[in-house]
Parts: C-alpha cells; sequence; structure tokens
C-alpha cells in the first residue's frame, strides 16, 4: 500500500520534541497515520526494553510481547546489519512468505496482537544508532517498496531532530545537577542501562571506601547495596515514563569512611530525553553526626523496619538509652531489647554503637 504523503514534510510536531520528549507520542502517532498504520515506536540501541516513546495504541501488544518473554525470541533482531547499511527495511526485505507463516513469532504473537507488517528506518543521534518502527494490522497490509522509499527519506530528519534532543538533553542534564548540588544533593545520573552519564560536585566527595566509578559504571563494594542498585539499573529500559521504578532508599555500608544512604529516582516527563538521556538520579545523602535525630519512615524505608522498629532506632539514634526509650514509649525494657535484636538483623550491625554510627549518618 502506496502512500501520497512525504514523512519528512507531513509529520508537523516532530521539531517539538526537541524541547519537550512528552511530544513524541504526538509526533509517532502522525507517523503512524501518514504510513496507514496502527502505531510506530523508537527502538533503542540495543533494541530492548519500553523505556523509549511510543503510539497509545501500540500499549497492550507491548506489554504482551513483554510478560510473555517474546524479547529474546523476536526474529527481527537480524534487521539491524541491514539497518546499518541500507538504512531502512520491510519486512519482505528480510523474511520469506514461509517464515513469516511458520515462524512462532509471527504465528503466536503478531498475528494474536493483529500486527503482523513492519517496516523500521535507521537514524543516529551523532553517538549511537536507534530506529524507528512502523506496525500495521492485517487489513492495512504488508508495507511495499515505495513505503521502505519513505522510510528511508525520513531517515535524515529523524538524525538531525535526535542529535539536537541528544543536546538538548546533556546541557538540562548539567543544569539539573548544578541545581541539586546547590541544594546539598549529591547527584549521579544514569542511562538506560545504568550507565553513568554525568555527576556533580557533590558526588565527588561521596566517592571511595566501596563507592566509586569505574568506567562508566557505578561500584559498590557492599554486596547487599551492590546488588539492590544493579536490579534496579537492570529495571531502567523497561521503565515506562512516569512508573515508579521499584527501589526504596537504601545504605551503603564503607568500612573507613561513613555510609551512604542511596536513592535512585526515575526521571519523567519533560526531562526524559530518549536520546543519551538519563533514565534515574542516583541521590546520595550527605553524611550527618551521630546524635542528630533521624526520621522514622527513612529508617521503616532504608531497612524495611516495623513502625515500632522504626521509633527505637530513631531515639536510639539520639542517644537514648534502652531504659530512656522504654519510658518515653510505653514500651517494657524486654520489647525494647528484642525490637534492638531485630534492629541488628535488619541493618547488618552487630553492637549498639555500631547501630547509632549508622543510624547517625542518615540524619
Amino acid at each position: 500500500m502506496s502512500r501520497p504523503l512525504d514523512l519528512a514534510l507531513a509529520v508537523r510536531h516532530l521539531d517539538d520534541v526537541v524541547a519537550d520528549p512528552r511530544v513524541w507520542r504526538t509526533a509517532l502517532d502522525e507517523v503512524a497515520d501518514v504510513m496507514g498504520a496502527r502505531g510506530a515506536m523508537l527502538l533503542n540501541p540495543a533494541n530492548q526494553g519500553m523505556d523509549m516513546p511510543f503510539s497509545a495504541d501500540l500499549a497492550e501488544a507491548l506489554s504482551i510481547f513483554v510478560s510473555e518473554g517474546w524479547v529474546g525470541s523476536e526474529p527481527r533482531r537480524r534487521v539491524i546489519p541491514m539497518l546499518l547499511r541500507d538504512g531502512a527495511a520491510i519486512e519482505e526485505t528480510v523474511f520469506t512468505l514461509d517464515e513469516i507463516k511458520t515462524l512462532p513469532f509471527y504465528r503466536d504473537f503478531s498475528a494474536r496482537v493483529d500486527l503482523p507488517w513492519w517496516g523500521v528506518v535507521g537514524f543516529n543521534d551523532g553517538t549511537d544508532r536507534y530506529g524507528l518502527s512502523v506496525l500495521r494490522s492485517a487489513r492495512q497490509g504488508a508495507l511495499d517498496r515505495d513505503d521502505l522509499a519513505n522510510l528511508k527519506r525520513f531517515s535524515q530528519r529523524l538524525s538531525d531532530v535526535a542529535t539536537l534532543s541528544r543536546a538538548a538533553g546533556r546541557e538540562g542534564l548539567a543544569s539539573v545537577g548544578d541545581v541539586l548540588g546547590q541544594l546539598g544533593l549529591a547527584a549521579i545520573a544514569v542511562d538506560r542501562f545504568g550507565l553513568v552519564l554525568d555527576w556533580n560536585r557533590r558526588a565527588d566527595a561521596c566517592f571511595g571506601d566501596g563507592f566509586r566509578i569505574v568506567s562508566r559504571t557505578l561500584r559498590i563494594s557492599d554486596p547487599a547495596a551492590a546488588a539492590t542498585y544493579e536490579g534496579a539499573a537492570a529495571r531502567l529500559c523497561w521503565l515506562l515514563d512516569g512508573a515508579p521504578l521499584g527501589c526504596e532508599p537504601f545504605v551503603v555500608k564503607r568500612r573507613t569512611r561513613p555510609h551512604l544512604l542511596v536513592k535512585m529516582v526515575p526521571v519523567s516527563g519533560s526531562a526524559r530525553m530518549p536520546f543519551g538521556g538519563a533514565r534515574a538520579l542516583v541521590l546520595v545523602s550527605p553524611v550527618a553526626t551521630a546524635g542528630q535525630a533521624v526520621e522514622p519512615r527513612l529508617l521503616r524505608q532504608a531497612f524495611g523496619l516495623t513502625p515500632s522498629e522504626a521509633g527505637v532506632a530513631a531515639r536510639l539514634a539520639t542517644g537514648r538509652s534502652l531504659r530512656e526509650i522504654a519510658e518515653n514509649s510505653g514500651l517494657s525494657v524486654n520489647t525494647v531489647r528484642t525490637h534492638l535484636r531485630t534492629i541488628f538483623e535488619k541493618t547488618r550491625t552487630r553492637r549498639q554503637g555500631e547501630l547509632v554510627t549508622l543510624l547517625g549518618s542518615l540524619a
């Protein structure tokens, strides 16, 4: 099916995405309309994840694609070398009709979600290569050679916009880091793969003793903290705009320097640039001295304490004795001791002095 409109001229909102990446959904809907397709989506360099913009009509199909595990078995991955060579591809330039009829991906997924036909154009942002894919229903029919030519003509305009978008995103990222630094917050920006993009001056003071950046990777020596961070970083490329990361604040224990409280905040909305942009800010709390008050809610989040345990821990941080805590909280001394043993387990500390030092660093 041939379309008379030229993509490079007909997509009116494409330039607007440089200032506000939230406009991508509108621009992708325009692409789909021009191409006579159900929807369109951007593909990141690794051709995986759901952190890139896509048309609203594709949301349900993409959810099934991820939940049923089609990510690792999609045969269209073979098109990537062709994109690097020719700039664009459609179904018939990659697969035979027999393959389309027999491959499980087409038979059990594409046909079921009514997205059997596909085309993609490659473009770059000055550093990495990306793709824009259009998907058609069975009724809309396969893309033809005229559609392929249309996609190829669209490549240069996409590259121009992506390059500007990447530059705008980096400038915005630097500004955000400076503002956070002025507020006394150490911040490290990471991309969709958890690789470090940048950090502010406040973060420099936190590095060392098991917390450092090596080859763009944040290295944490504390095994439990490292597992928490790496698990959250692995989810970034699947994180939809505005969705929670599901990572509570965690503590990095260190041997010779004060412990650190780390919180990962997803980047969303107008700050979420698709090309080379940050997907999360890693906020590292400044070290405080023991003896200051600690917010019980923070202790519950950081260590999984119950409200009663958090109350006991917060009072311990101010230097109160077990008897004083019992009197002020209406608990027996034995109950406070029981809470203390549980707090030791959850904070991975062994002595009361070590615990108070840890809690003081979170004040």
